[in-house]
């Protein structure tokens, strides 16, 4: 288990840290461990596994649509 800090987390994820604070406030966002009085850090395989879970799939791209829309244009 590797473990990152909260700098080099929101670095990975491409967000502030004070957008990861707020995020770690949030149900389902992993949880951050204590690692002393004064140091968290995340899984990095749990915050992997967190990406991944929200990455949007592309929508099917209609190769036909721009031909479709130019014919339209034209019958105006």
């Amino acid at each position: 288990m590797k473990m990152i800090r909260p700098f080099d987390c929101a670095k990975k994820i491409g967000v502030s840290r004070t957008t990861l604070h707020r995020w770690k406030k949030r149900p389902g966002f992993p949880v951050a461990f204590r690692l002393g009085d004064n140091s968290v850090a995340f899984d990095e395989d749990e915050i992997d596994r967190w990406l991944a879970s929200r990455r949007i799939e592309p929508k099917a791209v209609d190769v036909a649509a721009p031909a479709r829309k130019q014919a339209d244009r034209a019958s105006r």
